[in-house]
């Protein structure tokens, strides 16, 4: 037992005492592999890189990430929409939409990790008519293919 006990206290300081320097103290590796310091990280980068500029960079990532968040929420609302519509109808567009903000809503007080798991779940139930889909067009997408090389378009454009 004593022999174990070497090896978790040996991976503690392993894990502990390893890391990248950030101003006065050291941010673990381990601390690294989350999501959720990659923003906090990335902020401290800029800060200690752009030094030389002035105690300014870090808002380089703070502006990045609310234009990100604001243009992705923009996108996804609207090809959302529109496969709505496209799927069920005109009649689905509304209660879309109220979804929608709700789900906003939910992942901003969420804590992340949980935000992140629900995307996922959300992202993986997504899949399952994707997949279903791409077995049943296989015939058609190999006759479209075999169609294709056989006539070998790419010979007559030259």
């Amino acid at each position: 037992m004593q022999g174990f006990q070497n090896i978790v206290d040996w991976l503690n300081y392993a894990v502990w005492s390893f890391g990248i320097p950030a101003g006065d103290q050291t941010i673990p590796w381990i601390v690294l592999l989350s999501v959720e310091s990659a923003a906090p990280l990335t902020m401290n980068a800029f800060r200690s890189g752009l030094t030389r500029f002035g105690d300014w960079g870090h808002y380089v990532v703070l502006v990045s990430v609310l234009l990100f968040g604001i243009s992705t929420a923009i996108a996804w609302s609207y090809y959302g929409e529109r496969s709505a519509f496209y799927l069920l109808g005109e009649r689905v567009v509304v209660p879309y939409r109220i979804v929608y903000v709700i789900m906003h809503f939910t992942g901003a007080v969420l804590p992340l990790a949980v935000a992140w798991n629900l995307g996922l779940v959300f992202l993986g139930l997504v899949m399952v008519p994707n997949l279903i889909a791409l077995i049943l067009l296989t015939p058609r997408i190999r006759e479209l293919t075999d169609s294709y090389f056989e006539r070998q378009p790419w010979r007559k454009a030259s």
